[in-house]
């Protein structure tokens, strides 16, 4: 058999160049293949991580035997001795036997003794009349809270003049003082009540107080009008608190969602979001419109450039935040001058998906 019956024209050559050619292609294909594999492992790992927090069990609620019971069944079996049993979960609330935390002690607070006796009538017997002798006493306690309202009448007494001097006609001590001219409430009872009614959670700063030992409302005016005053009565010192804190050296970060009731324009929802920044002496929450960056950077009190968007740290200003692993406080670890304490229960979660997309690091992950 000749070059010709081969393929004709070409002969060895055009075999030759066909076996370079699909050996060329063989090897774009493996690599390709390589490729593929990798893109499918990566989201492989993302459906593992994606479907375990979607429809599994938070990793801080997952149940786990403690530290001795790991000692002494290595083996992985129950503590029946069956194996792949898992250990009865332990029910809500107090277990039965264990010994409780007892009764507090309350012998500190002003005390009122009432006695509850049997009438004079009733201590004798119904049959013959003999008397009931006294031989001690039951007791109970209670604690009760009271809130007490009380309406003060201011007299002041005027005095006319009964001469003709060129004097004052009229004499009359000077009026009392009122957080609102005209109003019924006296200065006093504003902390109280801010503090008994507006603090509390259930209630919107907008609504009235209500006092639940008489029923009675104040008028929700007054109520409204005194709270704005009270914002620029305490303004200064609300920015001397802020700027002490801006300046600590160590601050406990974190926010959370917050409905605020207000149009911002540009924004469709009403979640807002309530920071908190804690410092060695103090402590400043900011209601903001926004999770962003922007919050951090106006309470610590850190320069933004408008052309570049880079973000630069007072001179000489050195501040170590602890918080959670949210992304801002990552943008801001980066600064010179600024270092990270992360919560170690956010860090823990990416072992646990590490553990949980890739099986083999599931010792790794436990340990």
């Amino acid at each position: 058999m000749g070059d010709s019956d081969l393929g004709g024209g070409g002969g060895v050559e055009f075999w030759r160049a066909e076996a370079e050619r699909l050996t060329a292609q063989d090897v774009v294909l493996r690599a390709r293949v390589v490729e593929l594999e990798g893109q499918v492992g990566a989201l492989a790992e993302k459906v593992s991580v994606l479907a375990k927090l979607a429809f599994g069990t938070s990793s801080e609620k997952a149940a786990r035997r403690t530290r001795g019971e790991d000692e002494d069944d290595p083996a992985g079996e129950s503590p029946g001795g069956q194996p792949g049993e898992q250990p009865e979960r332990r029910g809500r609330g107090q277990r039965r036997g264990s010994r409780g935390h007892g009764r507090r002690d309350y012998s500190h607070l002003p005390t009122r003794e009432e006695v509850h006796d049997v009438p004079e009538g009733e201590r004798v017997c119904p049959r013959c009349g003999a008397g009931y002798a006294p031989f001690g006493e039951e007791c109970c306690e209670q604690i009760d809270w009271h809130v007490q309202l009380t309406r003060i009448v201011h007299r002041r007494p005027t005095y006319r003049r009964t001469c003709r001097c060129p004097v004052r006609g009229v004499l009359v001590a000077p009026p009392v003082g009122k957080a609102i001219a005209k109003g019924r409430s006296p200065r006093g009872s504003w902390p109280g009540c801010w503090s008994r009614s507006s603090c509390s959670p259930a209630r919107p700063t907008g609504s009235s107080p209500r006092w639940p030992t008489t029923g009675s409302t104040w008028p929700r005016a007054p109520w409204l009008e005194c709270s704005r005053r009270a914002r620029i009565w305490w303004a200064p010192l609300a920015a001397a608190i802020g700027d002490r804190n801006a300046a600590a050296a160590h601050l406990h970060v974190d926010e959370t969602r917050w409905q605020e009731f207000a149009a911002v324009e540009g924004k469709d929802s009403h979640r807002w979001w309530c920071w908190v920044f804690v410092g060695p002496d103090t402590t400043v929450f900011r209601i903001a419109p926004s999770r962003s960056l922007k919050v951090l950077t106006e309470q610590l009190g850190i320069d933004t450039d408008p052309d570049t968007d880079t973000l630069t740290l007072p001179e000489g200003r050195q501040v170590l935040l602890s918080s959670d692993f949210y992304v801002v406080y990552q943008i801001l670890g980066r600064l010179d001058g600024v270092d990270n304490l992360w919560c170690w229960a956010h860090i823990r979660r990416y072992f646990v998906r590490a553990g949980d997309a890739h099986p083999e690091l599931a010792a790794w992950t436990a340990a």
